[in-house]
């Protein structure tokens, strides 16, 4: 019997559900999650909001349907528009990604990266799916505009070794 060890979760997370017997009986629930402040271990992920319904049309097939989540921390702010997520034998997704602002070297210190002597600010939009099980396959059509692009040598003397005033990208990116 090994131990199960939870991760170290912080912040306020809400969950509201609306549910009545018609709803009930067409398997549709519908609800509204929220969290502030939150992090996991030392992940910090920030503000979370989104409303929805969670379908289920058989014992082992359901459908999550979000209209927009949004997602704020010290790094930016993205929303996922129209996210649709199938749960089945195979689990896939759908998304329409927007960043409206997010600073890269904040990000990764987020991700407990670590500090990068980095500045990067991106905004753009992405379309997006995949499967998620039962292998991992995300793809998406980026296009992305970054601003005040600084790579330096680090403290003390932040010598630039790139300095880029704008830079647009689009494409396409498989994980």
């Amino acid at each position: 019997n090994q131990d199960i060890q939870l991760p170290k979760l912080t912040g306020k997370i809400s969950l509201n559900t609306l549910v009545d017997n018609q709803s009930l009986n067409k398997g549709r629930i519908k609800f509204e999650f929220g969290s502030k402040k939150v992090a996991v271990n030392n992940f910090i992920i920030g503000d979370l909001h989104t409303d929805g319904t969670l379908n289920r049309y058989s014992k082992n097939k359901f459908e999550v349907n979000l209209k927009k989540l949004k997602l704020k921390n010290s790094s930016g702010h993205i929303t996922l528009d129209k996210f649709n997520l199938n749960i089945a034998e195979k689990t896939n997704f759908s998304t329409d990604l927007v960043i409206h602002d997010l600073e890269l070297k904040q990000l990764l210190k987020n991700l407990t990266v670590g500090e990068i002597p980095l500045h990067l600010d991106i905004s753009g939009k992405a379309k997006c799916d995949g499967e998620i099980v039962p292998n991992l396959l995300i793809k998406c059509e980026p296009t992305l505009t970054a601003e005040n692009l600084s790579v330096h040598s680090g403290e003390p003397d932040k010598f630039a070794i790139v300095d880029v005033e704008t830079l647009d990208a689009n494409g396409s990116v498989t994980i």
